[in-house]
Parts: C-alpha cells; structure tokens; sequence
C-alpha cells in the first residue's frame, strides 16, 4: 500500500511539473526606466512632452505569453493642460 501511494504521489507530481504556470513580467535585461523630456513649438504655443520608457519585459504580447513588451507613457502639456498616452511596443 504505501508503495502504491508513493508511485501516485510521483505521478501527480510529473503531472503538476508539466501544467501551464501564469506568466509573470520578469525584466529581459536589467535595464531602468527612461525619461525624456521635449519641447514642441506649434505656432506660437509650446508644448512639453515627458516620455517614459519601461524596460524591455517578457509578457503577454502579440506573439503570445512569452513575448517581450515595453511600455511607453507620454504626458505632454499645453498651456496648463496635460494629455496622457499610454502605449506597449511588442518585440522590443
């Protein structure tokens, strides 16, 4: 009897090593955030865009779970008035 329940114990375990884990965003290098900061003129207006850079990730992306995805943020600033756009760049 117990040798019955060791072989079912290692064959639940072969099994539950072989399931498909959730994939988690880990860093592809060990790269830091980004920051860049530009001025615009339009006419007589100017505007100010900060864009940040995340580092390239492993994630879910256009090619599926395992693919590398980098977020891009831009916040620019007309007047008082700010706009943000938030975009992800698949295959970076």
């Amino acid at each position: 009897m117990t040798k019955l329940r060791a072989m079912l114990c290692g064959i639940a375990m072969v099994f539950a090593a072989c399931a498909d884990a959730p994939v988690v965003d880990e860093p592809a290098a060990t790269e830091a955030e980004q920051v860049q900061t530009i001025t615009r003129s339009i006419g007589p207006r100017t505007e100010t865009c900060t864009i940040t850079t995340s580092a390239c990730r492993i994630g879910q992306c256009e090619l599926g779970a395992r693919d590398s995805v980098q977020r891009i943020t831009e916040v620019c600033c007309d007047g008082g008035v700010c706009t943000t756009e938030n975009y992800r760049l698949c295959g970076c």
